[in-house]
């Protein structure tokens, strides 16, 4: 009963878009219109890379480990990027220009590194 349980939870999570272990990779690239984007990764040294250009734009990035990375460039519209790293050693990095901008990156643990650019 306990693997079939393991097995179901494993199988929703990775069809919910989660990636787990260390070295994931996920880059999306999102032009025009509404845009959206969710990526979470547990595990070390994952990247995240997120691009959105052009209206509705949103992306939010969740990351549990350590030596993880965040990247989340946004252009035109009404913006708005959450990054959460929970870790050590992990970097963010968000840059947005024009209109509604928004950026929470939230950070536990120890040697993280941060930078946000709005303009």
């Amino acid at each position: 009963m306990k693997k079939l349980f393991i097995t179901a939870a494993a199988i929703a999570f990775t069809t919910a878009g989660v990636a787990f272990a260390g070295g994931n990779t996920s880059i999306v690239n999102q032009g025009g219109w509404f845009n959206g984007q969710a990526t979470t990764q547990v595990g070390h040294g994952n990247v995240a890379m997120t691009n959105q250009s052009n209206f509705g734009n949103t992306s939010i990035t969740g990351q549990l480990g350590a030596h993880n990375f965040a990247g989340t460039a946004q252009s035109g519209a009404l913006n708005t990027s959450v990054t959460g790293q929970m870790g050590l050693g992990n970097q963010a990095g968000t840059i947005q220009s024009s209109v509604g901008n928004y950026s929470e990156t939230n950070q536990a643990g120890v040697g993280n590194q941060s930078l946000t650019i709005q303009h």
